[in-house]
């Protein structure tokens, strides 16, 4: 944000142009635009205004630089959720092929319902969903008991073992994160995500202190 509040300051709050921002109507939206519009005027001396529309509006506002600022977005995780668990029982075993679900004709060309973003979903926004489409459910065991159990025993072991207790703490947080953005993200075994770099390190890292053995 700074970042960008930098660059729009010089292209448009010198040239005496407002940055506009996305008016959306839910609450936490209002809320943390409220509060951006804020940092941006005070902070930056900025003039503001706001441009009234849906998500599908402000989105194409935004992409054609009409719209400077979208301060909070939502998917609709349920209609997507619950499309994903109709069409894991569609093929349980083996899943719909790695990779190769999201973003096919399969998905783009589903009846477009008001206010469902199955259509436009390039993931479960679930790891554990996402694993469990593309690979199966026997292929979502195996990760798991890499990415949950394995860890978790690795952590008692480094407890057991007397391994670095700040350094066993740094690890477990950075991979109990990334568990946690598992749920509303499907980060798993995505190589170019950043979190999931993150979270494989501190995995890699607890393993490391689990079998450290000093003296």
């Amino acid at each position: 944000m700074l970042a960008w509040g930098t660059s729009a300051k010089a292209a448009y709050c010198d040239g005496g142009h407002p940055v506009s921002f996305a008016d959306i109507n839910w609450e936490s939206g209002e809320f943390i635009t409220a509060v951006t519009e804020e940092i941006v005027e005070r902070g930056l001396g900025c003039h503001t205004t706001g441009t009234p529309g849906n998500s599908v509006t402000l989105e194409l506002a935004v992409a054609n630089d009409d719209v400077n600022v979208f301060a909070e977005e939502w998917t609709g995780r349920t209609d997507i959720w619950q499309f994903a668990i109709d069409n894991i029982r569609v093929r349980p075993l083996f899943g719909h092929g790695f990779g190769a679900f999201w973003e096919t004709p399969f998905t783009y060309f589903q009846p477009i319902v008001e206010g469902s973003e199955v259509a436009f979903a390039s993931h479960s926004h679930n790891g554990f969903l996402d694993l469990a489409l593309t690979i199966g459910i026997p292929g979502l065991a195996l990760a798991l008991i890499w990415t949950l159990v394995l860890p978790l025993r690795d952590f008692q072991r480094c407890k057991e073992s007397g391994a670095d207790p700040e350094l066993t703490a740094l690890f477990l947080r950075i991979w109990m994160f990334g568990v946690l953005a598992c749920g509303f993200e499907s980060l798993l075994f995505d190589r170019g995500n950043p979190t999931w770099f993150t979270m494989l390190a501190a995995m890699f890292g607890l393993r490391y202190l689990s079998v450290l053995r000093l003296g």
